[in-house]
């Protein structure tokens, strides 16, 4: 058993949001750049990124994260706009963004921060932007712009809607073949109309 569990804290994604996450990847697939994409199982938004976790201490962060949530209420959001960090024309990481519901999400993060920051884990020094991972670029072709030529026509992709009524605690372990996660406690919102 490991000493310790990577972990990080998340909304999980719907099917539907999933699939259109899915037929996008297949649509910038076609390019010359070097991209490690997501599969359907490693997409979520992340909200707390906490590292290394002794497994003495996973149970309290698992309750930190249960009183934080139960401070929101339930909630819809929308994933679309697709975009690249630094830049669209620099792509390293390629996003999907969150607009309808993007403050909900961004207090929910703030709260869980301060909760576990609390406890002793340091908030992320960069500013929250919700979004979810879909692509990182290991290589570019010299001179070659059809990634972003791609990311600027798809900047206004729609993948739908969904309900968040709830966050996850992940541990993550690293392999040559990506990340697998495995579910650490689920932590529920109030149910809206409360």
């Amino acid at each position: 058993m490991p000493q310790v569990f990577r972990t990080f804290v998340a909304l999980d994604l719907s099917a539907g949001i999933l699939k259109q996450a899915g037929s996008l990847i297949d649509r910038l697939r076609s390019t010359a750049a070097q991209v490690r994409w997501a599969h359907a199982g490693q997409m979520h938004l992340t909200l707390n990124f906490l590292g290394d976790v002794a497994v003495a201490g996973v149970t309290d962060v698992c309750q930190m994260v249960a009183e934080a949530a139960a401070q929101h209420t339930a909630f819809t959001v929308q994933v679309a706009g697709v975009g690249a960090f630094p830049s669209v024309d620099r792509p390293r990481v390629v996003w999907l963004g969150v607009t309808a519901g993007a403050e909900h999400v961004a207090a929910l993060q703030r709260t869980l921060e301060a909760a576990l920051e609390v406890a002793g884990f340091r908030p992320e020094e960069r500013r929250f932007t919700p979004h979810v991972t879909i692509g990182r670029v290991k290589g570019l072709p010299r001179g070659d712009r059809t990634l972003a030529d791609l990311l600027h026509r798809e900047a206004a992709c729609d993948c739908g809607k969904m309900p968040v009524g709830e966050v996850v605690v992940y541990s993550s372990t690293l392999s040559a073949q990506g990340p697998t996660y495995e579910v650490l406690s689920r932590a529920r919102l109030q149910p809206a109309g409360t």
